[in-house]
């Protein structure tokens, strides 16, 4: 049976995407940091500059937020890559385990005829 994209059943993945993927997050989110630290803090927009004051703080509060939202997705998405590693390992573990059991040394060590 094969899945939505092509792909056999059960999971895939690439590290070496999964690692480009937290770099452009980790990349995004020096960006919005870079960006809200230069924001001018006082505005001087006349009639209007408590209510544009207003707008720029909560811009500065909504990308400070979008920033750490971006970290920590990019630290799932590492530490998936890191889960996903130790799942191939120790799947491969248990299929070179299992060929070292099933051998015939091992059957008459254990007393297994066949």
């Amino acid at each position: 049976m094969s899945g939505p994209y092509g792909e056999s059943a059960g999971y895939s993945f690439t590290p070496d995407a999964l690692n480009s993927i937290v770099g452009q997050l980790r990349q995004g989110e020096q960006e919005l940091d870079r960006v809200t630290s230069g924001v001018v803090r006082g505005v001087d927009a006349g009639a209007s500059s408590a209510a544009v004051g207003t707008v720029l703080s909560d811009i500065v509060q909504m990308a400070t937020a979008c920033a750490g939202v971006t970290g920590g997705t990019a630290a799932k998405v590492h530490a998936a890559n890191g889960a996903y590693d130790n799942i191939e390992n120790d799947a491969a573990g248990q299929v070179t385990l299992s060929g070292q059991q099933n051998t015939p040394d091992s059957r008459r060590e254990d007393h297994v005829h066949g």
